[in-house]
């Protein structure tokens, strides 16, 4: 679920932070740029592990004192694998999927055709329901649910990328929406429409990941104790 990841960028201390250690004044600026951002590619930075290398600093006499050096640290990140297994708690749920926080990461979708067979949404209680022999076993705003992780997806920030949205939620309603029974066909012009309306309105998240409860174990803990 974590890793640790080298980077290395420009820091600035300014003068404010003389009086500290130099390493901690190196490592109070990076965790102010890094802690909770989401860098591309890489993930979600927690806190910085240690700092490698840093260069001789170059002092800036002539602005305001401060000086810069070049810094080799490494970085606690947040970055699941693929198919690790995780435990969030469900947060909304919509036509076209589950959102899941894990309380420092919310940007978790389990979409429809990566549910349980047979698991449909109520619209009336707004919450997906597994009919599974018989049973109404419902996924419930704040239950705690086992996932896997299917797909890590980074995006571009911007509106311009808002269509990216658009299509992953038409491959989700697509796909496996028949086998599941999961949205009719009259519905998903509306899912299709609320996304790009939401996608407008909204800024895409710059890390998300898509996850799956297809198999035993997988689901509400609450199904299999």
């Amino acid at each position: 679920m974590f890793i640790l990841s080298v980077l290395r960028d420009n820091v600035r201390v300014s003068p404010a932070d003389f009086h500290k250690p130099r390493s901690v004044a190196i490592t109070e600026n990076l965790h102010f740029k890094y802690a909770n951002k989401v860098v591309h590619n890489i993930g979600l930075c927690i806190r910085v592990y240690d700092i490698l290398h840093a260069d001789d600093p170059v002092v800036h006499a002539c602005q305001d004192g401060s000086y810069k050096t070049k810094v080799t640290f490494r970085m606690i990140v947040f970055r699941p694998f693929i198919d690790e297994v995780l435990v969030g708690k469900i947060s909304g749920s919509t036509p076209y999927g589950i959102k899941v926080s894990m309380e420092f990461f919310d940007d978790i979708i389990i979409p429809p055709h990566r549910m349980q067979p047979n698991t449909i949404y109520d619209a009336s209680e707004g919450v997906w329901v597994w009919h599974y022999e018989g049973n109404e076993l419902y996924l419930d705003k704040d239950q705690q649910i086992r996932f896997r992780v299917n797909q890590l997806q980074f995006n571009e920030a911007g509106p311009e990328h808002s269509r990216e949205l658009l299509q992953r939620v038409q491959a989700w309603s697509g796909a496996p929406a028949a086998l599941n029974s999961t949205v009719g066909a009259a519905s998903l012009g509306a899912v299709v429409d609320g996304a790009a309306e939401a996608s407008n309105e909204e800024k895409i998240a710059p890390f998300t990941i898509d996850g799956d409860i297809l198999g035993d174990g997988l689901g509400c803990l609450s199904w299999w104790q």
